[in-house]
């Protein structure tokens, strides 16, 4: 029997049968992983632990197929905080959707684990959370290759006054393809900094917008499916 213990923060939870669970994890080690929890081993413990964002330790048996048997869970951190208003968890729940939509089974991610778990952390601090789920869609893109974005033209090199973005890159008028969206010199400055911001402190609220976070979400998507 090959057991592996393993830290992760519950993407989903699916009920099964009359007691069991199937959970999602994502976790630093093996990625999105799926668990089989049986009835009893939730009811040894007194409070909910299968919410969604709760942060635990697993102790998992291999099984054939992407199933997992977990014989043992510790709650690592139930981030309480994240549920004390609509607007915090349901940015919260955007990074998980985030996660759940382009990671894999066995594609191990620390990286972006940490990096999960540090914006999960600031979420309550910021009075617009769209801008950290925002910067979380950006630096996901770095994380997995697909960030091209440069104040110069992919095509010719030319220097960018303002931004033509497509397929990851960002292009001059003359090279930009058809769908290409338009980011002003501002709003090309800024999606710079979201996407490679290292102090979270930095975050700025001053010319983010609605708009401003519709097009980067429409840029994301344009990007993950071409993958």
């Amino acid at each position: 029997m090959t057991l592996y213990r393993t830290e992760g923060i519950i993407i989903h939870a699916l009920d099964f049968r009359d007691h069991d669970k199937i959970l999602t994890v994502f976790s630093p080690d093996h990625g999105l992983i799926k668990l089989f929890l049986k009835g009893i081993l939730i009811r040894r413990h007194s409070r909910p632990v299968t919410a969604p964002l709760t942060r635990s330790e697993f102790v998992c048996k291999k099984r054939t197929g992407d199933l997992l048997l977990c014989r043992e869970m510790s709650t690592l951190d139930q981030q309480l905080i994240l549920r004390r208003d609509l607007k915090t968890l349901e940015a919260a729940c955007e990074l998980l959707q985030l996660v759940k939509r382009t990671q894999f089974p066995d594609k191990p991610a620390p990286d972006l684990y940490r990096l999960m778990i540090q914006y999960l952390r600031f979420i309550p601090s910021l009075s617009i959370p769209d801008v950290l789920t925002t910067s979380f869609r950006l630096k996901l893109l770095r994380h997995e290759g697909l960030f091209g974005i440069s104040t110069t033209c992919h095509h010719c090199g030319t220097a960018l006054a303002d931004f033509l973005v497509a397929r990851g890159e960002s292009f001059c008028r003359q090279h930009a393809p058809s769908q290409a969206l338009l980011f002003s010199k501002k709003e090309g400055e800024l999606l710079h900094h979201l996407a490679f911001c290292r102090n979270l402190t930095a975050l700025p609220s001053p010319g983010f917008t609605i708009n401003f976070k519709e097009k980067v979400a429409q840029f994301f998507e344009d990007v993950i499916s071409l993958v």
